[in-house]
């Protein structure tokens, strides 16, 4: 299960969500930049910002989600709150 978007030729910057973890926690954008969470782990994990302004769905191991952050924003999983990221946007 991927979202893709067509127009744009970037290539998106990766997230891995393995051992519980997001891998790298903090990324860095410029406006119009995507990121890939790819889910390596044994057990399903989703990516929501701390305000609910997005959220991937819950993604199975193997699956991954894509999507253009438009501000800066701390996100975590709602199933294991202790993981934790940061998306900056420039």
């Amino acid at each position: 299960m991927e979202a893709t978007d067509d127009a744009s030729s970037k290539t998106a910057t990766i997230v891995t969500i393995e051992n519980m973890k997001f891998n790298p926690a903090t990324i860095t954008l410029n406006k119009g930049e995507k990121v890939t969470f790819i889910n390596k782990d044994i057990v399903a994990h989703n990516a929501t910002e701390t305000k609910n302004s997005w959220a991937s769905p819950m993604l199975a191991n193997g699956q991954s989600w894509t999507f253009a952050p438009e501000k800066t924003s701390n996100y975590y999983c709602t199933v294991h709150v202790v993981m934790k990221g940061k998306i900056i946007v420039k």
